[in-house]
């Protein structure tokens, strides 16, 4: 789950490449105050409010439907957010491709776990040095 405020994760789950994402919502806790779900066994599992919103993007002549629990953002505001999805993509590829990881220290889960834990921590680390020094160079 990414923060699109400043492109930082607030949800981060690290699995082997056969794990499905579509595995990971049964482990994502949605945001508060989020139309309520109607069938039995849908409003068991997720009892608090929901709303859909549909959106038609004339440029891309594309009608989304999409539900949230987010009741603050106009449609138009959340289409651009569902659309702006694609940066979690992007900052996987940016991991890939800058956070030097290029030998692991163990092939164990466990160790390409705490590997890539540490890396995206340091990433963290450097962005909030970045931020709180008001610095506009690359984090390179």
């Amino acid at each position: 789950m990414l923060d699109l405020r400043g492109s930082i994760p607030t949800v981060i789950f690290i699995t082997d490449g056969k794990y499905h994402d579509s595995n990971l919502l049964d482990e994502i806790v949605p945001q508060p105050d989020a139309i309520q779900l109607k069938g039995p066994e849908s409003k068991q599992l997720y009892p608090d409010t929901l709303r859909m919103v549909e959106y038609y993007d004339d440029e891309k002549d594309l009608l989304l439907t999409l539900i949230t629990n987010n009741f603050e953002v106009s449609p138009p505001g959340f289409a651009g957010l569902y659309l702006n999805r694609w940066q979690i993509e992007v900052f996987f590829k940016w991991i890939k491709q800058n956070l030097t990881i290029k030998t692991l220290w163990g092939h164990s889960g466990n160790a390409v776990k705490v590997h890539v834990w540490i890396a995206i921590c340091t990433y963290l680390i450097v962005a909030q040095a970045k931020y709180a020094l008001g610095r506009t160079l690359s984090s390179y």
